[in-house]
């Protein structure tokens, strides 16, 4: 299998983001709640009941002076500032050499970053949660 961060992209509301900070958690799509329950009753049998909560959550980490923080610090200040006007957020992301592909609807910034200085580079973290979100996983390059 091969993957290479610089051919994923990364999309919200329509505009690129691409100065991850260097890692492995880079960039992060989770779920907020389980497909569903199964429980098992006294005699053994179960049920199983299906949740409808498609919502994720997207961790981004990002160079601590990039375009993409100034970006996305306008996009967090609107909902703040006028969330009455505000347009929620959608995802688009494309891992193009495997194929993999991510979309996500209805997004809200839930987790404000933090304002870190140091004598070493640091990354800003921002968290969004969308209301819906698709996976769908290809087979990937070289396989």
């Amino acid at each position: 299998m091969r993957f290479d961060l610089k051919q994923v992209a990364v999309l919200i509301s329509g505009r690129e983001i691409n100065e991850f900070a260097d890692g492995a958690d880079s960039l992060d799509v989770s779920p907020l709640a389980d497909v569903g329950a199964l429980t098992i009753g006294a005699n053994g049998h179960g049920v199983f009941t299906k949740t409808n909560n498609n919502a994720v959550r997207l961790t981004m980490n990002l160079l601590q002076n990039s375009e993409d923080n100034e970006y996305l610090c306008e996009l967090y200040n609107r909902q703040e500032k006028r969330f009455k006007n505000f347009k929620a957020l959608e995802l688009y992301i494309e891992d193009t050499l495997n194929g993999d592909i991510y979309t996500a609807s209805e997004g809200y910034f839930t987790i404000r970053p933090s304002f870190t200085r140091g004598n070493q580079t640091n990354s800003s973290t921002w968290v969004i949660d969308f209301v819906n979100g698709e996976t769908k996983l290809a087979k990937g390059a070289g396989y």
